[in-house]
């Protein structure tokens, strides 16, 4: 069970400015989610945000306990799993993770150097 991202984005991108606290707390909830779903763990093969993360931000002050890095990389590693099926189209989840895994235990992948060009003063 998931929502549609277009639909959070149509019912909650604007905030009035006689907002309520509750108001004010479910735009963050939504927010949170969409950095969820959209950043830390995004679906590949969908535009929704499963309802799962939900009761997670029911009480806000406990949000910042939860080990999100392990999560990242629990869902990461899923999805790499899943990815080995021959009848799987793309990759999901967070892969600047993996990127930058990757950039770290193998740095020669960034070796490669760029020269800068300096463009010349040109006295008038």
């Amino acid at each position: 069970m998931g929502l549609r991202f277009s639909w959070l984005k149509a019912n909650f991108e604007h905030l009035s400015i006689n907002a309520t606290e509750q108001e004010v707390m479910c735009r963050a909830r939504v927010y949170i989610m969409h950095i969820i779903v959209g950043v830390l763990m995004p679906d590949a093969n969908k535009n929704r945000v499963h309802l799962m993360y939900l009761p997670l931000l029911t009480d806000l002050k406990n949000v910042y306990s939860y080990s999100w890095g392990s999560a990242v990389l629990a869902m990461l590693y899923c999805e790499l799993c899943w990815t080995t099926n021959p009848d799987a189209i793309d990759i999901g989840e967070c892969l600047i993770l993996l990127q930058s895994w990757a950039l770290y235990r193998m740095s020669f992948l960034a070796s490669v150097r760029h020269q800068a060009y300096v463009f010349p003063l040109v006295n008038r």
